[in-house]
């Protein structure tokens, strides 16, 4: 820790919370929607698109070489109002996205689990513990990211070796047959990939981070994924564009002797990437305000963050409700 500033983290730290947070993506997909693509052109367009993602961030380790600073910083290096207003957008985007995620987090919990509860409620909670977790820091919920990240990657061997029995092959046929398709799935994977920014966002804080630190978030994130979208495609089949989070349906299908269905593993998991996601949102969002009004403190910034993504998510309620 030696000549470090305290909220730095190590590189491992911020591609294990990064990669949490892409997973929470995963998690809340839902199959049921137009735009999603068949089961084998999803699985071909996984590397693909984090081809097309390693294009993305080249750009910006080319500028960070020569010119040195985050993202902001250059922001500002061009002029005040054009800074203040860039900073703005990338803040109410941060905001935004934890609104989101917030969304999907309730949603998620009041059409699966607790079907009479309110949505408002997990929320609300949902918020306060994120926006605490924010102002303690990035450090602080990125060391609980790397005990999250093994019990996670625990939970999601234990899922796919309980879905073992019901893998059968049959369910999936060559992903060329439709190239459009794959077209399609690989321009959304890197265009729809919001965590860019949280990525770009992030990086100044990571002790000696290199352009490999973004290579092993995007190829781990990738690897990931792909293994479990196979895992749900060959063991539920067509079924699973029928389902509205078809990964909480695999882990109903899935059973171990031992531990009996694996739903409650997934719902763990899920809660806990959702958890950090949200924090992770919230602490950029917090570093773009406090960019813009230096004398706010980190506890106050978080609360404002969370304040603006509570009323946010509570706005589009009644758009979950309706989908």
């Amino acid at each position: 820790m030696t000549g470090s500033r305290p909220r730095d983290i190590s590189p491992a730290q911020l591609v294990m919370l990064l990669l949490l947070c892409r997973l929470f993506v995963l998690f809340t997909d839902t199959s049921r929607s137009e735009n999603n693509l068949s089961g084998p052109a999803s699985l071909a367009s996984v590397p693909l698109a984090a081809a097309g993602a390693l294009l993305m961030l080249l750009p910006f380790f080319l500028l960070r070489r020569k010119a040195g600073g985050d993202m902001l910083t250059a922001f500002w290096r061009v002029g005040r109002p054009f800074g203040a207003a860039l900073t703005a957008a990338c803040g109410l985007f941060c905001v935004y996205t934890a609104a989101s995620t917030a969304g999907h987090f309730s949603f998620f919990l009041v059409s699966t689990v607790y079907q009479n509860a309110k949505q408002w409620v997990f929320v609300l909670l949902f918020l306060l513990a994120a926006a605490y977790a924010a102002a303690l820091g990035l450090e602080a919920f990125s060391r609980a990211g790397g005990f999250f990240f093994a019990a996670a990657m625990a939970a999601g061997a234990l899922l796919l070796f309980a879905l073992l029995p019901e893998v059968d092959l049959a369910n999936l046929a060559s992903p060329f047959l439709d190239p459009g398709a794959l077209a399609a799935g690989t321009l959304r994977g890197v265009a729809g990939n919001a965590d860019f920014l949280l990525f770009l966002l992030l990086f100044p804080r990571v002790r000696g981070g290199s352009g490999k630190t973004g290579f092993w978030w995007v190829a781990l994130t990738a690897a990931v994924w792909w293994v479990l979208c196979f895992f749900v495609l060959t063991a539920l089949g067509d079924y699973a564009g029928t389902r509205l989070f078809p990964l909480q349906t695999a882990a109903a299908v899935a059973n171990l002797s031992v531990f009996g269905r694996m739903d409650l593993v997934h719902i763990t998991v899920w809660i806990i990437t959702a958890f950090l996601r949200a924090a992770a949102w919230l602490y950029c969002g917090c570093t773009c305000l406090r960019r813009l009004f230096p004398k706010v403190r980190m506890g106050a910034a978080s609360a404002l963050c969370a304040l603006a993504a509570g009323i946010a998510a509570a706005a589009a309620a009644p758009l979950w409700e309706a989908a």
